[in-house]
Formats: C-alpha cells, structure tokens, sequence
C-alpha cells in the first residue's frame, strides 16, 4: 500500500530523530570511556543539557521551541549582551539548566528522556536515573560541609542533599559563593549530582510571605523567572550604556495549544507591575477579551509591550485623551487605546472602579 505524504514526513522525522539519539549515544559512549573523572550519571545529565537544543526538526521541536520561549529572553532583548562575559556565561547555563528542566517535567521532553535512557551504554544506573523526573529538586541552596562531606541545604525547606562534586565543574565555584545560588540536583546511587550552580550575588532578595504557600511546580517557575529577570537587571546595571538603548520586546505569539486565558496570564506574568495588580482578575478578563477580539494583531514578530502598556493605562486613574498621540510612548501603544477604547466602551467604563494611581506603575530605583 502507497504510503501518504504525511506518513513519509512522519518515518523521515523518526529516522532523522534515531540518528541523532545514535550520535548522542556514540558521544556519551566515548567520553566514559576516556574521562576517568566522569561517573555515569553526570555524563547522562550533561547529555540531557545540550539534547533539546538540537532537535532543530522532527516532531519533537515545536513542543521544545514552545516550552523554551517561555524561559528564554527574545534574542533581540539581549543580543548585545552576548559578548559580555558577566551574562554570556551565566545566561548560557541558566538555558542549559532550562533544557533539562523540558526533559524532566513536560509530557513531550519525558518522551526524549525515556529515548535516551534507552539508548544510555550504562545499564546498572537506568533504575536510578529513571526515577529523576519524580525526585529532581530546583532551587536556591548554600553549601554546607559536615565531616568532609558536602551538603547543598535548600534555602527554602531547609533539606540537605549530600552531594557527589566533581572539582572541576562545581566544587571550585562554591568556595567563592557568598549568597546562595539555583542549582537542579538528580540523584545517584548514594548522592545527588548536579551540572551547574548558577550564583546569584547582588540579586533581589525574595520576600518567604510570597513563596510559602507555592508548590513545587510553582516555586520551580518562579525560582527561573527570578535568576533570569535578576540576571539582566544586575548586568545592566553594571553596564549602563546597554540601559537606554534596550527596547524591551515580548512576543505577541501564542504557543502551540495554549488556550486563550493561558496565553493572557502569560503576558501578565512577564510583567511584574501587571502581576502584582490588586485587582488582577478583573485586568486578566478584560486582557482575554482583547485577546479573543484581535487574534490577528498578535503574531510572533510583534512585541506584546505596547498592548500591556495600553492596559496599564485603563487600570489608571487619569485623563485619558486619544488625540493627543504624542502624549504616550509608543504609537503601537496610542493604536492599542485607540482600539480599546472604539471597541469596548462599556467594559472601560466600568473599569473605573479598579483603578489605580499612577504612582502604582512607577518602578522604584
């Protein structure tokens, strides 16, 4: 029986998909048997970090493009940070740590684990590295040593993991920590191994009230989004000149599957000041009917801010005149009032009750 155009597509992506594993294989393979320092569990890990980012085609890049975009900063946001070392670096493993994180935790990404540990050489450590989507930990930690024995204590329910530390990747880096760092520990046959720590020196400190209650899943993302948004701020800092240049940037795509009211609590989410909203509930239904009235006007080359800004200004008690373009920051913005306002009346009307002054918006240095 002739085989369909999508039933050839789908053989090449499995075939493509195969040679790749295989190549992946072949590598962990060659390294194990020629670095003596490199134990079975940290060459998977390492082969875990650098996996997604080159399933380029094939059924699986969607699904790793989508969940990625969502930790990842728009390349236009930090192109010209790349070639400072104070962000490169750090930045590069915190997308690292991101790839693992798919791998562990995403219905598509547990599907390319289970492949890899199919293809792993090592056949005695399988039943302990199959277990890591199910016992994994994200979070901040401090070294602690006890007997000559290095403990990473999670900041935040203070469990101590006993670690398995190769010199070279971490063990020199937190002698020199004076704050605590994000790490992703995986456990071994006894301890628990990790690839990275990221430092975190100089960043927000994070109030205990907001994070108490998360959960597990939720601490995780929120713990991401702080080094990343901390990461930038502090490099910034220190190198002012990038400041007035950068054009902040979110794109107005949504990813695969994402219903409309996941897709508005995504752009509120990328937003602080919108996050912490009093009235959050009411401006996440009234951005969902924006959303649901203007599909068109959000594609993934447009930048999502000028529509975020427009909303702040709703939310804000002031004065609002359409005619007086030169009042706002961006025309983008301007046009998105001007479409708010013609389209949806009543519902501005009766947002008046939820507004805010315009000192709330106002980021304090």
């Amino acid at each position: 029986m002739k085989k369909t155009q999508k039933e050839k597509k789908k053989i090449l992506e499995e075939k493509k998909e195969n040679r790749f594993l295989v190549y992946v294989r072949h590598q962990i393979k060659n390294v194990l048997e020629n670095d003596p320092d490199m134990d079975d569990y940290s060459m998977f890990l390492s082969a875990m970090k650098i996996v997604p980012e080159y399933l380029s085609s094939g059924k699986w890049s969607e699904k790793t493009l989508d969940f990625t975009k969502k930790y990842y900063y728009p390349p236009n946001e930090v192109e010209k940070l790349q070639n400072i070392s104070e962000f490169h670096q750090p930045y590069k493993k915190y997308c690292e740590l991101v790839h693992i994180y798919y791998l562990l935790t995403e219905n598509e990404g547990k599907k390319i684990f289970q492949k890899m540990l199919k293809w792993f050489p090592s056949e005695n450590e399988k039943e302990t590295i199959v277990t890591w989507p199910n016992n994994f930990v994200v979070s901040l930690f401090r070294p602690i040593k006890m007997d000559n024995i290095i403990y990473f204590e999670d900041i935040r329910t203070k469990e101590k993991y006993q670690m398995r530390i190769r010199e070279d990747v971490v063990g020199d880096k937190i002698r020199t920590f004076r704050s605590p760092f994000l790490s992703l520990l995986v456990s071994s046959d006894k301890e628990y191994v990790t690839d990275a720590v990221l430092e975190c020196e100089n960043f927000d400190l994070i109030d205990p009230d907001t994070t108490k209650n998360l959960s597990k899943q939720d601490w995780e993302k929120y713990i991401l989004y702080w080094y990343r948004t901390n990461l930038l701020k502090t490099v910034k800092t220190e190198h002012s000149e990038f400041e007035e240049e950068d054009v902040k940037f979110y794109s107005a795509g949504r990813l695969t599957n994402e219903t409309d009211f996941e897709f508005a609590e995504r752009l509120i989410e990328q937003d602080d000041l919108l996050s912490e909203f009093p009235y959050l509930e009411k401006l996440t239904q009234f951005l969902l009917k924006v959303i649901q009235t203007f599909p068109q006007l959000l594609l993934d080359k447009v930048n999502a801010i000028p529509l975020l800004d427009a909303i702040k200004i709703i939310f804000t008690d002031l004065d609002i005149d359409l005619t007086a373009e030169d009042n706002y920051s961006n025309h983008q913005g301007h046009l998105w009032l001007v479409l708010i306002m013609e389209n949806f009346p009543v519902e501005v009307a009766n947002i008046q009750r939820y507004q805010v002054d315009p000192e709330f918006w106002q980021i304090e240095d």
